[in-house]
């Protein structure tokens, strides 16, 4: 499921745009954290860990 499906539907089953705008919220940072660990996951992989 792609990102903007994703907000779709948090846009259809929250009730009012606050709510909205924290589940938003909640799920950029999920995603943020999930690329910044596939990032450094693919540099150890590769040998280009930080140091």
């Amino acid at each position: 499921m792609d990102i903007i499906s994703i907000i779709a539907g948090l846009l259809k089953d929250t009730k009012s745009l606050i709510e909205f705008e924290e589940q938003v919220k909640i799920l950029m940072q999920k995603v943020f954290t999930q690329w910044v660990g596939d990032v450094f996951e693919k540099n150890e992989e590769k040998g280009d860990a930080l140091e």
